[in-house]
């Protein structure tokens, strides 16, 4: 019952925002604003006129990053377009896991899609966006991802067929298990969590005190199922939304790790693009993105409760030990990569001017 009262909720919510929300630029997106209200009827646009832009993505329906894209992007970008460009979104990864579709974008047989972690083996500037506590807020990473900070950890970017449009996040990354105590510190065996093939990622783990078990998002629910691990470790919206939460009896709140994604579009579908539609994407994409962050923070705390409600526990450590006990890690990821540790520096140089 709390879970269809939860999505009764985020339904609330999506069509009040979009009532009082209206959508504005400064002045110098203004000419994108005109070009949205002018809306013309689908149907009285030739076929032949029409681009069709797919966009893939493995999030459910019912998650802020598909509500952000049906409602914002789409938007946006059909009536902006005239109604020349058709927006078709595939959730759930109908069109393949992230390594999948981004294999897609890559090769332009995708326009666009929402992801990262597939890219990072191959552009290791990425990796950087998920080290272990580099980020505090939403806020910050917010105005890091989507400002200087984000334009120098995607440099070069094209070269593998991709460009990005922003980031968006999916939630701070907490452990959960099915076990009445969640410190690993006071266990004889080790907590085996299911967690992503991220190397940075999987270190923060085992420093923490857990066993890992690597595997894609599509099958964390089958390790879970098959109790082939303990818990995992997930952003709580994407543990929701998938029902994981029904098999986890204790939430450690560590927000270790932002989970950001981006939205990437193929570069042979950019190129072909006026300059015109080119800044038409880029608005829609700002403003979903946007959308999306401010739609998360309104959510999660609704799913922290109903969690609460449904026998979960959280548990708030002092994360501070946490960040010590990572520091000696960061020497690692860095050091070894001129490049890298170059972002890393940059980004603690931005981040001291937020603070100020």
């Amino acid at each position: 019952m709390k879970k269809y009262l939860l999505i009764i909720s985020i339904i609330v919510i999506v069509l009040s925002v979009l009532l009082y929300k209206q959508i504005f630029l400064d002045s110098r997106d203004s000419g994108i604003l005109d070009i949205i209200k002018s809306e013309r009827l689908p149907d009285e646009v030739k076929a032949a006129d029409i681009m069709v832009l797919k966009i893939a993505h493995y999030f459910p329906e019912s998650h802020p990053q598909h509500i952000a894209l049906s409602q914002k992007f789409s938007h946006i970008v059909e009536s902006g377009s005239d109604w020349k460009i058709r927006v078709e979104i595939y959730p759930n990864a109908q069109l393949g896991d992230e390594q999948t579709y981004i294999q897609g974008i890559k090769n332009g047989t995708i326009e666009m899609c929402i992801g990262r972690q597939s890219l990072s083996e191959i552009f290791p500037k990425l990796t950087i966006a998920e080290f272990p506590y580099i980020f505090d807020n939403y806020e910050q990473v917010k105005a890091l991802l989507n400002g200087e900070v984000g334009d120098k950890i995607t440099e070069g970017l094209e070269d593998l067929g991709a460009y990005s449009l922003g980031w968006s996040l999916n939630g701070f990354r907490q452990i959960s298990v099915n076990k009445t105590s969640i410190n690993p510190f006071e266990k004889e065996k080790k907590l085996k969590l299911a967690t992503s093939f991220f190397e940075p990622g999987i270190e923060t783990l085992r420093a923490l005190g857990f066993d890992v078990f690597p595997v894609s998002i599509n099958q964390t629910q089958m390790a879970l199922k098959q109790n082939m691990v303990d818990g995992q470790d997930n952003p709580p919206l994407l543990s929701y939304y998938n029902g994981w939460y029904e098999s986890q009896t204790n939430i450690l709140m560590t927000n270790h790790i932002i989970s950001s994604d981006m939205y990437l579009v193929s570069k042979d579908f950019w190129e072909d693009l006026s300059e015109e539609h080119k800044e038409l994407l880029k608005y829609a994409s700002r403003e979903s993105i946007n959308y999306e962050i401010e739609l998360l923070k309104q959510v999660e705390q609704d799913i922290f409760d109903t969690l609460e409600e449904n026998g979960v526990k959280l548990e708030y450590p002092d994360i501070s030990s946490y960040k010590e006990m990572l520091q000696p890690y960061y020497i690692k990821w860095i050091n070894n990569d001129v490049e890298l540790k170059e972002v890393y520096e940059f980004i603690q140089e931005e981040k001291m001017k937020i603070l100020d």
